[in-house]
């Protein structure tokens, strides 16, 4: 089996013995934001095979494995200790910061600098609606992001700051529906991205990427619910959400399609764009211009019809 999604019991202990973890990522994880004072909430984690990634703002800020421990990325970690009292530095008081923990709040500035308009966006929706919050507020939660459905392993990630795509076919997001352990996959596109469209007698771009997810779908459902079995059971090992999560039952095999980020007169030509993707190619499409004002049980039933 290649889709694997565990960690193992004994990571799981020394993840939880960290103080980055414990002091930082995990209040950030599991906790709500309150308005201004903890806007900076909402660290997404996500299991892979045999380590743990944290997500920000659209980017990858942490993983984890037992053997490497936490790694991120260079260009997050280009911090230099701070001192409110003198803001300018010199050769001889420049100095970097010595662990992780120290540098946690920069490091997500940073992080979320290199992210571009789509990953922002994707970002409100599994920081909103993320499996691992204390207390969810609705049946649909986002349970995984950046999937890729490979068999032959998770494939090169993009480089942070660049808008190029992974070559891995890594689809945005993965809802799990609580009462009824639907899996439903969903890949988002800003209305700025030309892929969504494309002149009168040519094929946008889009449909193809769907073709190929639904394909690979096809080929590894059951594989795909076998490894979020396993997921959920590190979710509520590690993060204890309550009540706790269900184990996933179907995997649905048609990928859907999220479409946000435009304004009221952009939105009729969408409308003729939603057409041609609905009518000509079957595709179900949930498209909303604010994606701060997503409802994640319309979304996953399939996307509302019409507009209002």
């Amino acid at each position: 089996m290649a889709f694997v999604r565990r960690f193992p019991d004994a990571a799981i202990k020394e993840l939880e013995a960290t103080d980055l973890f414990r002091e930082c990522l995990r209040p950030d994880i599991v906790e709500r934001s309150r308005g201004r004072i903890d806007r900076g909430r909402d660290v997404f984690p996500a299991v892979r095979n045999g380590r743990m990634d944290f997500y920000y703002k659209g980017g990858k800020l942490f993983s984890y494995s037992k053997r490497s421990g936490f790694t991120t990325h260079h260009k997050y970690a280009s911090v230099i200790r701070g001192d409110s009292r003198r803001p300018y530095v010199t050769d001889k008081n420049f100095h970097a910061i010595k662990t992780f923990k120290e540098g946690y709040e920069r490091i997500k500035e940073n992080c979320s600098h290199y992210s571009g308009v789509e990953a922002q966006g994707i970002s409100e929706v599994y920081g909103k609606f993320s499996c691992a919050k204390n207390h969810r507020s609705n049946t649909v939660v986002v349970l995984d992001i950046e999937i890729s459905l490979r068999r032959d392993g998770e494939g090169k990630e993009a480089e942070p700051g660049t808008t190029a795509r992974a070559n891995s076919d890594r689809i945005d997001l993965l809802f799990l529906d609580t009462e009824s352990g639907i899996l439903r996959f969903f890949e988002a596109k800003d209305y700025s991205n030309d892929e969504i469209r494309a002149k009168q007698g040519y094929e946008p771009r889009i449909v193809k990427q769907m073709l190929r997810y639904e394909k690979q779908l096809d080929r590894v459902s059951e594989e795909i619910l076998e490894g979020y079995q396993a997921y959920v059971e590190v979710i509520n090992k590690l993060f204890k959400p309550e009540p706790p999560l269900p184990t996933p039952l179907a995997v649905d095999p048609i990928p859907r399609l999220l479409i946000f980020g435009f304004d009221m007169e952009q939105q009729e030509k969408l409308k003729l764009e939603v057409k041609r993707l609905e009518e000509e190619y079957g595709h179900s499409i949930y498209h909303i211009g604010n994606i701060k004002q997503v409802n994640q049980g319309t979304l996953f039933s399939g996307g509302r019809k019409g507009w209002s």
